[in-house]
Parts: C-alpha cells; structure tokens; sequence
C-alpha cells in the first residue's frame, strides 16, 4: 500500500478496527448502558456532544442507533463516508492526553465499504450499519481490549470488568461510487494501456513492448476526466487504484477487482509517496489518472522488492474532502515560511542593527488538529515503504 494508508487511519480517524468490534454482541435489552448517555448531534455538521456518568464502563459490546436518517438506504456494496467521535470512558471528555479532539470533523471523513468482509468479521455492525440511511448516527462501546490487536480468527481480549470504556458516536454523511465516469481521453500508445472489464471486475496495466529506460521525469496522464471539485493538496482524496512495477509490469496491489476487500481507500494526499502528492493535485474528481513515477519519487531503496524501482498506477478519484488537520498545519507552515522571510528581509536591511522582531507570530500547538488514534490502532510510521493487501 502507499505509505499513507495504516498511518493515516490512525492519525486523522479512529481505528476501523474498533468500529467494527464494537458491536459483537448488539443488545436492544433494556439495560443497554447506552440508553444512559445523551446526545446532541448538532446537527451533524459538527462534532457531537456526549453526557453521561463517569467512569463509564460495559461488560460486554454494545451499540444504539440514534437516528435512522433520511437519505438512501444502505445496501451491500456501498462506500460510505462516516464522521466519528470518540469519548473518554475516564472523563467524558472528547480529548486525548494530548489535548487533540478525538474526532474526524477535526480532519476528514473515514469510509467504510458496507461488504462481506465487513459482514464476517463482525455481523453485528454489518447489521447496525444496514439499519441506517444516509445521514442516521448510532453509538456504541465495547469491552475488548484496545492495547491488544487479535490474531485471525481468535476472539478479542476483553478489559477487566470496571474497566471504564470508550463511546464512539459515528453518523453515516454520504455514499460514494466505486467507479469514475467522466470524458475519455485518446490513449497514448506509448504508455502503459490500462483495461477494466465492470463486469468480472478484472483490470489490467499492461506496459508498452518498447517502453524503454526506467523514467526519471514522473508522468500524470488523464485517462477519463471528471467534472468534479479539483484535488487540493490538503485533501483526503478516496480513491480505487493498482499499481505495477516499471521493470517488469508485475501488479503489486489491486483495488479494482471484484474480490477486493477494501475497493475504496481514503487518504490524507499531504502522506502519501512525492509521486501521488505531485501526480493528483489539480486533477478532478471523477477522474481516472494514470501515474508513472520514477523511483525516486516512489518508496526507495527501503521500499519491499515487489516495489521498489519506478512504478506505474491507474487511480479513480472517486472524491475528495478537505483535511482541515492537514489545512491547519499547512497555515503553520506558511506562517513560519512568512515569518523566516520578514526576518531574512529585516537582517538585508538592517546589517549593522541586527533583524527587526518579526511582527508575525509563531503558530502555538502541534500542528495537528487530527483526531488522536485509538490504542486499538496498527500504527504504521509514515516511510518509504508500502504494504499491500
């Protein structure tokens, strides 16, 4: 996978993981511990509120639909996008140690692919997530473990009884396609052609026979243009994607294939390899592109065998949502870039007197406004190497 994927779900979202355990044991029984906390949604266009006793503590996984909503109903197949807030079972509060709030209205949506993955490894979510249309919420908590990661197949480590336990409250805000529609651009021969049949749901890159040296220039080809918002390099852009190797057209990751357990993937753009970061921004949503980037816009000497090199990607932007985390630093960025040049310009007028005190004040905080990470979460430090599937 791009060097994004494990860390910006923990960085900018709550764990998935959590989210689809925490609803093993779905109870409507009338001593749910949730009927205890209440809620003001805001309407949905901020991060909800959540009161209830502390600590707050379950025995078993719970879960409460809080509004069913109103827009399309959710079918098997669908991507949806979900806003998640998470609560402190010690205090209520919806801060982490750091003081960052643990929400992803503070960064971007996270999306969920409503399929027979999900419908395994948890049925019960499967089931809650089925109940809603777009635009429905629920809450839920659960007694496993956050620290421990189960392995395949064996049942989660639960906390110790009184243990306090987290709420997440998740609200459904959209459905998006798995697939772009949009202008078909001529193909050029000397690229690498890409094939998808909708049907089987096999696509295909398949490299040129004279392609030539390895590139060193990165190449950002449409090969259907969309109508949509342009991507911003503060974007989380979610996205269907496969990859080959320049060197010999072997596939390393396919996100088109029928059988793809996760079809859609979301990312913050500003994490992801040079590559993508220079290849997508000023693309449209809608669009199919396709990527060939030099090795060293690519993972690096670092990266696993099966990519390292020059690659080559055919990406459908299926969306894009501002990441107001990745907004927030990038004007800390600018702010200090601004504050650097006033102090260098002040130094070339003044030489004998020293700098004038720059009049722009550093950014305070860490630069982040993402949402802490659940314990539950994989962490994946941000390098040059990628995962696959």
């Amino acid at each position: 996978m791009l060097k994004h994927h494990k860390k910006a779900a923990a960085a900018s979202v709550l764990c998935l993981s959590l989210l689809l355990s925490a609803c093993g044991n779905n109870t409507n029984n009338a001593d749910n511990p949730l009927d205890k906390v209440q809620v003001d949604m805001n309407g949905a266009t901020a991060a909800p509120s959540a009161s209830f006793s502390t600590p707050f503590s379950v025995d078993r996984n719970v879960s409460r639909v809080i509004e069913e909503g109103s827009g399309e109903a959710i079918q098997d197949g669908d991507n949806i996008l979900v806003e998640i807030t998470q609560f402190n079972g010690t205090d209520g509060s919806s801060k982490d140690a750091q003081g960052r709030e643990q929400t992803t209205y503070a960064s971007a949506p996270f999306n969920i692919t409503v399929n027979e993955q999900l419908k395994e490894e948890d049925p019960e979510a499967y089931e809650t997530v089925k109940k809603l249309k777009v635009g429905g919420s629920f809450m839920m908590s659960s007694n496993r473990d956050p620290r421990v990661q189960p392995s395949p197949g064996a049942p989660a480590k639960t906390v110790s009884p009184g243990t306090p336990t987290n709420v997440q409250v998740i609200t459904v805000k959209q459905k998006i396609n798995n697939l772009v529609s949009g202008k078909a651009e001529a193909e050029d021969p000397k690229l690498p052609k890409f094939t998808l049949d909708e049907k089987s749901g096999k696509a295909e890159i398949k490299l040129p026979e004279d392609k030539g040296e390895e590139p060193k220039e990165l190449v950002s080809k449409d090969l259907i243009v969309g109508s949509g918002e342009k991507v911003k390099e503060t974007d989380n852009v979610y996205a269907r994607y496969m990859g080959v190797r320049w060197s010999d057209g072997k596939e390393f990751e396919n996100h088109y294939n029928a059988d793809s357990a996760q079809p859609v993937v979301g990312f913050p753009l500003q994490q992801v390899i040079q590559g993508w970061q220079k290849g997508l921004v000023g693309k449209t949503v809608g669009s199919r592109v396709e990527l060939i980037i030099p090795a060293n816009l690519a993972y690096g000497e670092q990266a696993p065998e099966n990519t390292k090199g020059a690659l080559v990607f055919v990406i459908d932007i299926i969306d894009a949502k501002t990441n107001h985390s990745a907004v927030k630093a990038k004007e800390q960025t600018d702010a200090l870039k601004k504050q650097a040049a006033e102090k260098a310009a002040s130094a070339s007028a003044n030489p004998s007197g020293g700098a004038a005190p720059s009049q722009t004040p550093a950014p305070s905080g860490d630069g982040s406004a993402s949402a802490s990470a659940s314990p539950a979460a994989t962490e994946q430090k941000p390098s040059e190497s990628a995962s696959t599937k």
